[in-house]
């Protein structure tokens, strides 16, 4: 049987100098890259209103799988700003989507490994109606265009976050990712009347810009 078998488990990747709480990583070229936040507390400028004394600063590392060479990657041109989303392209550099405290702006940000600012733009440039369009996921492609997964569109941007193409979707998508030929697959739930749970999975094909695939699928579970 040549069949090989995928099993989870569960490893501890030693990163004593990171200390903080972190909730974003990404997988490239043989590292790990891990963002959170480290856990400040100030008691001398304490909230009043919450009387709360900590907050958080924004830390980027970068790491081999076996915990070896931690190395930081500077935030500075992420400020006041919380870090939703990043993704690692082929090359390295790294591709923020980040959102300001007022919640009132959200937007992309490329750095290098060494925390070089190289593109940014706001959301508000690209997408016209950012309010009513919600944001699902953020993808880079082998040559490191932005590939902008909203509930109802689809945004190939190039490397300077410009818009190379929109493809809309019939539907509304909940998740999306790479399939191994680098095509976009994209789950989209389908409304029934009774009680069966539907979803439609679409294939976007990058090169074509085109829908190339779909497939329907029961995700209801079986009660007798």
């Amino acid at each position: 049987d040549t069949e090989k078998q995928y099993v989870y488990k569960e490893s501890v990747i030693p990163m004593e100098e990171a200390n903080g709480v972190y909730n974003i990583i990404a997988y490239e070229n043989d590292r790990l890259y891990i963002n959170g936040y480290q856990l400040i507390h100030n008691h001398k400028e304490m909230d009043e209103e919450n009387n709360n004394d900590v907050y958080g600063i924004a830390k980027l590392y970068s790491v081999n799988v076996d915990g070896s060479d931690l190395k930081e990657i500077p935030l500075d041109t992420v400020k006041e700003e919380y870090i939703q989303q990043m993704v690692v392209g082929k090359d390295c550099n790294i591709t923020l989507l980040i959102e300001s405290l007022s919640g009132k702006e959200k937007i992309l940000v490329r750095i290098d490994e060494k925390g070089q600012e190289l593109a940014r733009k706001s959301l508000g440039n690209i997408i016209k109606q950012i309010d009513n369009t919600g944001l699902i996921k953020l993808l880079v492609t082998d040559n490191e265009k932005i590939v902008l997964v909203t509930s109802l569109v689809i945004y190939l941007l190039d490397t300077d976050f410009n818009i190379i193409s929109e493809i809309e979707v019939q539907g509304d998508i909940q998740d999306a990712a790479f399939s191994k030929a680098g095509n976009v697959i994209c789950v989209v739930p389908v409304p029934q009347n009774d009680m069966k749970q539907t979803c439609k999975i679409k294939v976007l094909d990058l090169n074509k810009q085109e829908w190339c695939e779909e497939i329907s699928v029961n995700v209801s579970s079986e009660s007798d």
